[in-house]
């Protein structure tokens, strides 16, 4: 039995040529139009809409990181400066040893 090869994210695969077909044909929706051509066609459709969806997901996770690192950077800032004015307060270091009642 002849085998094929298919390019995943995950490497290549190869598989019998009608396990090849039956996995396209369901990636494409698993309806079969009888032609070949037109199965092909079809399963063209659906790769091009989900690497639509993918780069939509990239484009939001990218924003997402970086929110978080902004908001990172201001958090640091924020420490920074209040770590700085609890350090010049003059009665600072007498109120850190001083034990409550």
């Amino acid at each position: 039995m002849r085998t094929h090869q298919i390019l995943t994210a995950r490497g290549v695969v190869r598989a019998p040529r009608p396990l090849l077909r039956r996995l396209l044909l369901e990636l494409a929706g698993g309806r079969s139009s009888g032609s070949r051509a037109a199965d092909y066609a079809a399963l063209d459709t659906r790769i091009n809409a989900l690497a639509d969806e993918v780069r939509h997901l990239e484009a939001a996770l990218e924003g997402l990181q970086d929110a978080v690192h902004r908001r990172s950077q201001l958090d640091d800032r924020r420490n920074d400066e209040l770590l700085r004015r609890t350090e010049q307060h003059p009665g600072a270091a007498d109120m850190s040893d001083e034990r409550p009642l």
